[in-house]
């Protein structure tokens, strides 16, 4: 019975101090509220200054480490030569598919490359970024992994740039290139393709075959368990077969 009674009592006193807690929140938003208003009438007697669009000059593409390493093109056609290999190394393709890749963006005036070497616009006229220069940037993200602001460093386009022209260019190359070259090998291909294998001590080999883990994050609770591996967190694995050894 004594127990109940002391329990009751520190109901009581906690109901209390709850209530007049409640009580000064009350008087607290009461009290912005008049605050706010009172800002508002401000404002309203006292309208604020426009602000104006502040706009940047743009670097100068011509004068970028890209555009100065484009300009030696007849060391970059030798596959034998230091500059052929970096550059293969950097972008990951050869130099003659990168010019192949930039002359089909070209020819289909792909969104978001423009060919025009000026834009006029509200803003003024400004040098438009080459095609070139957007081509690359795009195969160092997908090639090495990089992220859109550390590309946007060394090419002088802003962030949301790059981000808006890397996923038109992904967008477009798939659809344009995906009945091309994602498909099995006709027979003649296959024979080719086989006697490669067989030069490099892989008799009967037809492909290659190499996976990714891409971190699942909408994994379903009940499946985590069998999705998780080395990486430690739930994935998805893409695998993919290339043609080429």
């Amino acid at each position: 019975m004594v127990h109940l009674v002391e329990l009751r009592a520190v109901l009581t006193v906690l109901s209390l101090a709850l209530a007049a807690l409640h009580h000064q929140q009350q008087l607290l938003v009461a009290l912005l509220r008049q605050l706010h208003r009172e800002e508002d009438e401000e404002d309203d007697e006292e309208p604020r200054p426009k602000r104006r669009r502040t706009v940047r000059p743009r670097a100068d593409y011509r004068t970028l480490p890209w555009a100065r390493m484009l300009e030696k093109a007849d060391l970059l056609q030798d596959p034998s030569t230091r500059e052929a290999k970096q550059f293969r190394r950097r972008f990951r393709v050869p130099y003659p598919f990168f010019l192949s890749l930039v002359d089909e963006v070209k020819a289909g005036n792909w969104p978001g490359f423009t060919t025009d070497e000026f834009e006029l616009g509200g803003r003024g006229t400004r040098r438009c970024i080459p095609v070139e220069t957007k081509v690359l940037a795009v195969l160092r993200i997908l090639g090495r992994g990089n992220y859109f602001d550390d590309v946007s460093e060394v090419t002088g386009m802003g962030e949301a740039t790059v981000n808006h022209m890397f996923h038109k260019f992904t967008e477009r190359f798939a659809r344009e290139f995906f009945p091309v070259w994602v498909r099995m090998p006709n027979e003649d291909e296959l024979k080719d393709i086989m006697k490669t294998y067989d030069e490099v001590g892989m008799s009967g080999a037809m492909g290659s075959m190499d996976g990714t883990h891409i971190e699942w994050t909408l994994c379903p609770y009940s499946q985590r368990s069998s999705h998780i591996g080395k990486e430690g967190y739930a994935t998805l694995v893409f695998n993919v077969a290339v043609s080429h050894c």
